[in-house]
C-alpha cells in the first residue's frame, strides 16, 4: 500500500512539475518570436552602399574605398572586387550621413590618384550607388 501511495504521490508531482513549466517554454517561445520580429524591423530600417570605384574613363579599378563620419573620422574600409569591375558593398548601414574616401587605387595603375570624397545618405531600407571616380594628377 505504501509503495501505492509513493508511486502516486511522485505521479502528481511529476503531473505538477511538468504543468508548471509548461508556460515557462511557452513564454520562451513568445520572447524569442518578439526578439525574431525587433531584428527584422531593425533590419528593415538599415540601408546598403552598392559603389564603383572607377576611373575617368568609368572603367572599375581595384582599391580600397573608406566608409567615413561626415567629419571624416573612418568607421570601415573596403576592398573593391577585380580588375574591371570596381565594386565595392557595405551592408546594414544605420541611416544617416557619411563620406565615402579612395584610400589607395591597385598596383596596375600607377598613374591615377583617388579622387573627391563623395557625401552620400543613407536612407532606410534603401540602397544607394555612388560612384567614385580616381583623376589624374
Amino acid at each position: 500500500m505504501r509503495g501505492r501511495i509513493a508511486t502516486l504521490v511522485a505521479a502528481l508531482v511529476v503531473t505538477a512539475v511538468a504543468a508548471h513549466a509548461q508556460p515557462d517554454i511557452e513564454r520562451e517561445r513568445r520572447e524569442d518570436e518578439r526578439e525574431q520580429r525587433r531584428e527584422e524591423r531593425r533590419q528593415e530600417s538599415l540601408g546598403d552602399i552598392r559603389g564603383r570605384l572607377v576611373d575617368p574613363a568609368g572603367q572599375g579599378l581595384r582599391g580600397v574605398v573608406s566608409l567615413c563620419m561626415p567629419d571624416g573620422c573612418r568607421l570601415s574600409r573596403h576592398t573593391t572586387w577585380g580588375l574591371r569591375n570596381g565594386e565595392f558593398v557595405i551592408r546594414n548601414l544605420e541611416p544617416g550621413r557619411y563620406l565615402l574616401r579612395t584610400e589607395t587605387i591597385g598596383p596596375e595603375v600607377n598613374d591615377l590618384i583617388p579622387g573627391e570624397d563623395v557625401q552620400i545618405t543613407v536612407r532606410s531600407g534603401g540602397t544607394i550607388r555612388p560612384r567614385l571616380v580616381a583623376r589624374c594628377p
